[in-house]
């Protein structure tokens, strides 16, 4: 199932503005398990939504934003955004210290508190800065829906006792991928585990 690959975090998204379009840049559009496991030569992130007309994703978009009127101009001529997964960062309490270094123990440690019943269409990658969690959803849905389901989650890692980046809510925001030169640090490489993110 597809995610947008944007491959700076820079770039501008696309305002709404029909005139504009031709002057944006378009990113790929592609498997989230492919865009995963790809090593990147720049900081290249990923963006859940996904435009779809009529039954089909569009093997390429602009980057949209959520306080842009973007979203609004796709449904406008028949489109939508479309998020089959979602992703919630947990960060290390020790991240704002500064003398973080990632640890594979810490993730799983992580990852057992989680319901088992909740870890069915699961993955997770470790990041600079904690670990990334991702769903996959059983079936595609809208931004509005994709906000109020991540809400949801939020509340039940927080329950299971794992404290979620609440910052995550936006649909318009950017996951850095797991193999990226991230500036000032060269090519990132990180333990993940995607398998339950595979189709069956």
């Amino acid at each position: 199932m597809p995610v947008a690959v944007i491959s700076d975090r820079r770039t501008g998204g696309w305002s709404g503005a029909k005139e504009e379009l031709a002057r944006c840049e378009i990113h790929p559009v592609m498997d989230l398990l492919d865009a995963l496991k790809l090593q990147y030569q720049t900081d290249a992130h990923f963006t859940l939504g996904v435009i779809y007309e009529e039954e089909n994703p569009l093997p390429a978009q602009p980057r949209l934003n959520k306080l842009s009127q973007a979203l609004t101009a796709v449904r406008n001529v028949g489109g939508d955004l479309l998020f089959q997964y979602m992703v919630v960062d947990i960060d290390h309490p020790d991240k704002k210290l500064g003398s973080y270094t990632p640890s594979e123990l810490w993730c799983r440690e992580h990852v057992a508190l989680i319901p088992e019943e909740h870890r069915k269409g699961f993955g997770w990658y470790m990041t600079w800065g904690g670990m990334r969690l991702i769903w996959k959803l059983p079936a595609l849905v809208k931004a509005e829906q994709y906000e109020k389901l991540i809400q949801g989650l939020f509340q039940l890692l927080a329950n299971a006792g794992v404290e979620p980046d609440r910052s995550c809510s936006d649909w318009s925001r950017l996951f850095r991928l797991p193999f990226v030169m991230r500036e000032g640090m060269g090519l990132q490489q990180y333990p993940m585990e995607l398998d339950g993110l595979a189709d069956e």
